[in-house]
This record gives C-alpha cells, structure tokens and sequence, in this order.
C-alpha cells in the first residue's frame, strides 16, 4: 500500500508540476504585437498587415489588433481582435473632448497658431494618434507579456521572423527600443518595444498617455505620438537614467526625415509602407 501511495503522489506531482508550467508559458509569452486601424486603414494596408504576419511571425508571438469599427478577416489562433472604443474608457472620453475640436484635428488655433503650417497639419493630429497611444496604454495594462512590441499597421512582413531576431533587437537593459533620426527629428515610432520587465517602462507609459488623457499634449509644439513619446524618453533619460536602446543609432536622414525603419536592422524582415507607398 505504501509502495502504490508513494507511486500516487509522485504522479499527481508531476501532473501538478505539468499544469504549472503550461499555465505559466501560456500567461507569459515574452511578445506580443499590437497595431490598430479603423475601417479605411483596414481596407487600404490592414489586411495585408494581418497576412502577412500570419505568413511569417512565429506562432507563439501573439498579434493583437485594436479595432475602431471594423472587422478584419484573422485565420490563425495566435491573431485577436480588440474594440478600442469599447474597452478603453480613456479613449472614448479623449475622442468625445476633441471630435470636434478643429485644433485637435490638425486645424489652427490658439495653442499653435504662432506655429501652424498648412502642409504640415499632421504634427496637430492629436486625435488621429491618440488611437495608437490608447492602444499602448491599454495593452501594457491588460496584456500579460514581457514585451509589447508597437506595429504600424502600414508595415508588411516580407520575410520569415524568429524569436532569436526578437531577442537581439529586445535587450533586456532598456525600457523600450525605438527608432532614432539623431537630435534635430523626433524618433520614428512606428515599431517601438516596451519591456513590461522593467517596472520603469510602466510609469513611462503612464506618463506619455497621462499627455492625452490629461491634454497637457497642448503644452508641445506637436501633439502626434512620436514628438511626445521623444519628451517623455528625454525626460526619463535625463531625470531617471533611463535606458532605451536605439536601433538605428546612425540614421541616414536624407536631408532630415530618412527611412529609419527599413534603414535599420528590421528592414530585413518588414516594410514601413510610408506615404503613397499605404496603396
């Protein structure tokens, strides 16, 4: 009797310790990526986004796609949707201050009005981008990863991605990676790693969404995402030694501006349709 209690409780260890380590590998995948799009974005490059990610991201890096009144068509089981407006209170309350509010939508107005030029508008854009950083702040809040990796949804995958690439441009040390142009641009934020292992990267976060949720945005001379991400990374750079690894360190700016993305190590793998390039 002994002998079969002791076979017993050796099984039912194992079969605990089994449970365990699913549960755990299942809740702490090391990345996800998150994009978002409305019904236009999705028709014009979303799709292709999906597709492509499906073709060529490795199953066990999930891909979450925050909507704004649209479907999307997903075929594989590590793809989901999420209704932004739904599920970020932050969001429906920014978008019911500011739809129409024409500053807000990259019109003149008393907060840029010494500074507004015409072709340039998509530097006031706040509302626009305000999708993107409500979709940031809503998944470093609710995703259990230890990596949230930001995606425009104008980029396509072209070729097949590890997790060993992921590795190399994910350094643990940093708070988030980005995409620099040197100091006279702001960083190109259309891929953006935040390390959730970092209790830094989450106050960081809270920061750069408290801008929109708290409209200090309209204390900047640009209210799009990656002008204020650059105040808060300089900020915490500065006054908390900050780390956050640059993974286009020599930038080929091409008079100012340049293509950081392809230009840089993910260039291998992906394309930033930018511009004319969406269709």
């Amino acid at each position: 009797c002994r002998h079969y209690r002791l076979a017993i409780q050796s099984t039912l260890l194992r079969i605990i310790c089994y449970v365990i380590n699913q549960r755990l590998n299942t809740r702490m995948k090391r990345y996800t990526v998150i994009t978002t799009f409305n019904q236009q974005g999705l028709e014009k490059y979303g799709q292709r986004c999906i597709n492509t990610f499906e073709q060529y991201w490795p199953a066990e890096v999930d891909l979450i796609v925050y909507t704004e009144k649209c479907v999307p068509y997903v075929t594989k089981p590590n793809v989901r949707t999420i209704d932004l407006i739904a599920n970020s209170k932050h969001c429906k309350r920014y978008i019911k201050r500011h739809k129409d509010n024409p500053e807000a939508n990259g019109g003149l107005g008393p907060h840029n009005e010494h500074i507004w030029k015409p072709n340039k508008h998509f530097k006031w854009q706040g509302l626009r981008f305000s999708y993107k950083v409500f979709s940031i702040y809503h998944a470093m809040q609710y995703v259990d990863t230890e990596w949230v990796i930001w995606l425009d949804a104008d980029t396509l995958t072209h070729s097949p991605i590890t997790i060993e690439f992921l590795d190399t441009v994910s350094p643990k040390d940093c708070v988030a990676t980005h995409l620099g142009r040197g100091e006279r641009y702001h960083s190109e934020c259309g891929w953006v790693g935040y390390n959730k292992a970092n209790p830094m990267c989450v106050d960081f976060v809270e920061d750069f969404a408290n801008m929109y949720k708290n409209d200090t945005m309209f204390n900047y001379p640009e209210w799009h995402d990656s002008y204020l991400f650059d105040v808060q990374r300089k900020l915490y750079r500065d006054n908390r030694g900050a780390h956050f690894h640059n993974l286009n360190p020599d930038p080929d700016l091409k008079g100012l501006a340049g293509h950081p993305f392809v230009n840089s190590e993910l260039g291998r793998y992906m394309d930033h349709m930018k511009g004319e390039r969406k269709t």
